[in-house]
């Protein structure tokens, strides 16, 4: 490449290059903002969930930001104040997780 030239992302068959897809960019936003919380980084997370929130997510994205905005306000703040946000997160991710499979439960043995 000449310098001083710029590298272009290549175009989609759309005619829109690949990185500027809406829902796309919101699913990576998601992403990065549950990995800025899983390393302690809640503000940047929080700030990562904002930007996710306003693209198009569908509704199993939208109660997993829900969700995770609670788990960050718990960590930041107080349990209070993000369970309001849990319960609504819940009650979102209720309907959308009757196919799902379960996750196998630990069981004690009870040998003596």
């Amino acid at each position: 490449m000449a310098p001083g030239r710029r590298h272009r992302r290549p175009r989609r068959a759309g005619g829109r290059r690949a990185g500027h897809d809406p829902a796309r960019r919101g699913a990576r936003a998601l992403a990065a903002a549950r990995a800025k919380y899983q390393a302690g980084g809640y503000d940047a997370a929080r700030g990562l969930l904002d930007a996710a929130e306003l693209t198009p997510l569908d509704e199993r994205q939208r109660a997993r930001a829900g969700l995770l905005r609670g788990r960050i306000m718990s960590a930041a703040r107080s349990a209070g104040t993000a369970l309001p946000l849990l319960l609504r997160a819940a009650r979102r991710l209720e309907p959308l997780a009757r196919g799902w499979p379960r996750r196998p439960t630990a069981t004690r043995s009870t040998r003596p």
